[in-house]
């Protein structure tokens, strides 16, 4: 319900009703083919500039650290032992596995 609520605040669509309809039609669909992305506040543009503040070098590489603390900054637990680095192909798809799981709650 928080995620759907996030969602309405942020887009302000000008029919709020029909929006929630629609997001609870995504998520219906999405519990019974679970190969469809799960919604998401969240675009791959807004990972990958979270991703450029934090390769403050922009060696496409950061560091174990940065990793953690871009999951904290995004309200994502880590679902894997942070090595000593990653690249942004890899945040990216970390990110959006955390997010799926996340926003996969059925109510």
């Amino acid at each position: 319900m928080e995620n759907l609520l996030a969602k309405l605040l942020f887009f302000q669509p000008e029919n709020p009703v029909s929006f929630m309809e629609t997001e609870l039609e995504n998520l219906m669909k999405l519990r019974e083919n679970s190969a469809r992305p799960a919604p998401s506040l969240f675009t791959d543009a807004n990972v990958t500039a979270l991703f450029n503040k934090y390769d403050v070098n922009h060696t496409g590489v950061i560091d174990a650290k940065q990793y953690a603390d871009a999951f904290k900054t995004l309200a994502l637990p880590l679902h894997v032992t942070p090595e000593a680095h990653y690249t942004k192909a890899q945040f990216l798809d970390d990110v959006r596995a955390s997010l799926n799981l996340k926003t996969c709650a059925f109510y």
